[in-house]
């Protein structure tokens, strides 16, 4: 049963309809299939589907990782305002699932001189909104 509905869910967010795309969005959170993950991460970049996909991914949890490291990698080729609101997000996320996981995949990202930048500005990410929240939080 699930599968089927993931399956619909997926096509809803192809949908012209904004309240469907968002709806299926919501659904797959709940679900927490990671088949919807990738589909979900291409949500972010949508300004109306944002919110709820970003709590769509913290929902699935650990499973988002890798995909969520993979892709605060490669948004580095994004232009300027863009690319630091992606960068921005994504860490949020991260932050959020809060699993170690994340950091073992950065650190191996230091590793390699082409995704070394990506992967130190994802890790001052993860630790800036880690901090923002800590100072909000003890006020």
């Amino acid at each position: 049963m699930n599968d089927i509905l993931v399956w619909w869910k997926l096509r809803q967010l192809k949908s012209k309809n904004l309240k469907a795309r968002i709806h299926a969005i919501e659904k797959l959170g709940d679900l927490g299939d990671p088949q919807a993950i990738e589909p979900l991460i291409g949500s972010l970049f949508v300004k109306e589907e944002q919110a709820k996909a970003i709590d769509a991914l913290v929902n699935i949890g650990s499973p988002a990782v890798e995909s969520l490291v993979d892709r605060l990698i490669t948004v580095e080729k994004l232009e300027g305002q863009k690319r630091q609101e992606m960068l921005g997000i994504i860490g949020e996320i991260l932050r959020r699932i809060g699993d170690v996981q994340a950091i073992e995949l950065l650190g191996k990202a230091l590793e390699d001189k082409y995704t070394r930048h990506s992967a130190l500005v994802g890790a001052c990410y993860i630790r800036r909104c880690s901090s923002r929240r800590a100072a909000c939080e003890s006020t």
